[in-house]
């Protein structure tokens, strides 16, 4: 494919946590994925030949994202959020060859004639407008417009994205209270690898409570999450932000006094960035 939509919002909350350097390639690896419409290589060295990586900080860097970025298969690595816009893609060129041809069928075996469009049949005024014309639609403005181009009309048939577009909007959280929910599992995954992908729309509803309600900021949420993963008996007892919040002043309490073995310490741009997470998504 030689189009697809670019989410700025899905884009910026999935990628807060990268340098630009990650964030560059992502991008590169993303649009080499769309143009052959398979996963990416097993083989790490054609992925970096491909993207045009020379030297060591890209490929370690290429590296980190298809270990948290892409998941491993036998295929190669796949991306989810690449392959639901590729099928959707496909889709909505087979759905607009399919109307075409229809419109172009239904053309062919319906031609009106001057009694059917209620005129003499020896008039001589053959420039009056049937009154049985039925109005153009979008079929008929341009045949020559490719289903793969960015202008082409939408189908207003496509449920899902009615739906999804119908969840957005009664979405109260924020893309930032999204970046920091996925955050949050990243940190799990540091502890965990297989932990297993929560629903992001209620974790990020849960970060925009503590945010509105309880007047705590994305950094004071990441923080006391961090710490609490860091300690021996937190980590297995807070496991989402609901939990956070829940235990927010205990956990507050608990910090104020480090225990052996737990960090403690401020919270860096460093520890923002080994928090990727790893869902496969923005």
């Amino acid at each position: 494919m030689n189009y697809y939509q670019h989410h700025i919002g899905d884009f910026r909350a999935g990628t807060f946590t990268m340098g630009r350097l990650e964030r560059w390639l992502y991008r590169d690896m993303m649009d080499m994925y769309y143009d052959t419409e398979k996963p990416l290589p097993l083989d790490h060295e054609m992925v970096f030949y491909t993207l045009g990586t020379t030297d060591e900080q890209e490929r370690t860097a290429v590296e980190r994202l298809l270990k948290f970025k892409f998941q491993k298969t036998t295929e190669g690595y796949v991306h989810e959020r690449c392959d639901s816009e590729i099928r959707a893609f496909h889709d909505k060129a087979e759905k607009a060859s399919a109307a075409g041809k229809a419109s172009a069928a239904s053309r062919t075996t319906k031609k009106p004639t001057d009694v059917e469009q209620g005129g003499n049949v020896g008039s001589t005024d053959v420039q009056r407008p049937s009154t049985n014309h039925k109005p153009l639609t979008n079929n008929h403005k341009n045949k020559t417009l490719s289903a793969q181009s960015p202008d082409a009309p939408r189908d207003t048939g496509e449920q899902g994205d009615d739906e999804d577009k119908e969840r957005r909007k009664q979405r109260r959280s924020t893309p930032e209270d999204e970046a920091c929910a996925r955050w949050l599992f990243g940190r799990i995954l540091a502890n965990n690898p297989g932990h297993k992908p929560p629903s992001f729309e209620a974790w990020s509803e849960d970060v925009r409570l503590m945010r509105e309600r309880d007047r705590r900021t994305h950094r004071e949420i990441c923080e006391l999450f961090s710490w609490a993963q860091d300690d021996e008996f937190w980590k297995a007892n807070v496991l989402s932000p609901s939990k956070l919040r829940e235990k927010w002043d205990q956990l507050t309490i608990k910090r104020g006094t480090p225990q052996k073995g737990t960090k403690h310490g401020n919270f860096s741009a460093q520890d923002y960035r080994a928090g990727v997470s790893a869902d496969g998504k923005f």
